[in-house]
């Protein structure tokens, strides 16, 4: 009786949200023990209810009409997810940064994000791996989307290997005095190397 009233509570909640809400098991420990709410996830996964994404992580399901099949969630929303969980600053990392910032025309290969927390890799039921790197929380947290991908992009291209046209597409970037004056500040505490690298950048 206790099992089905956990799952009951659960697919209520589920079916007030959003089609495609993703879901932590932690986010229905206020029905259960952790063992029973585990048990009533899993018995929603073969009823449909919910898909399963990657380890802990699951969805609610959303069959489309169109495609005629159920959808994947979208890399970013997994990764937006996690960050929220975990309270990570995130952005994207090395050629994906490259790529974002039109530094590079290579497409990556896989998803790469620094990241505030831990070093770990997330491989998704789909079979796409989401790796997040550690960086220094100097070097990411309080800086806006934009310039913490301009550290790791210049952190990609290396010490000393700055071209004439990185500087140039870099500065391109930044449009105004002030998104100038912004990095300049945001990036105060990076490694010396790279703050340097930033004033060459603006000083052209």
């Amino acid at each position: 009786m206790r099992r089905n009233l956990i799952q009951t509570k659960i697919e209520k909640k589920i079916a007030k949200a959003p089609r495609m809400t993703l879901y932590f098991l932690e986010d229905f420990s206020s029905f259960g023990d952790y063992a029973s709410v585990k048990e009533a996830i899993s018995r929603l996964v073969l009823k449909g209810t919910l898909t399963y994404i990657a380890k802990g992580i699951y969805m609610k399901t959303y069959f489309s009409p169109l495609l005629e099949e159920n959808v994947s969630p979208n890399v970013y929303e997994v990764v937006k997810k996690i960050a929220e969980k975990y309270k990570w600053t995130l952005t994207l990392e090395g050629n994906t940064a490259l790529n974002s910032l039109g530094l590079s025309t290579q497409v990556p290969a896989g998803y790469y994000y620094a990241s505030s927390g831990r070093r770990r890799n997330l491989k998704l039921a789909t079979g796409i791996i989401i790796h997040f790197k550690h960086v220094p929380p100097r070097e990411i947290v309080g800086l806006c989307n934009k310039n913490a991908q301009i550290v790791e992009a210049i952190k990609t291209i290396g010490k000393n290997k700055l071209q004439r046209s990185d500087y140039s597409a870099i500065r391109r970037l930044l449009a105004t005095e002030e998104e100038r004056k912004c990095l300049l500040k945001e990036t105060s505490y990076c490694r010396k190397w790279v703050k340097q690298e930033i004033e060459k950048i603006l000083e052209k």
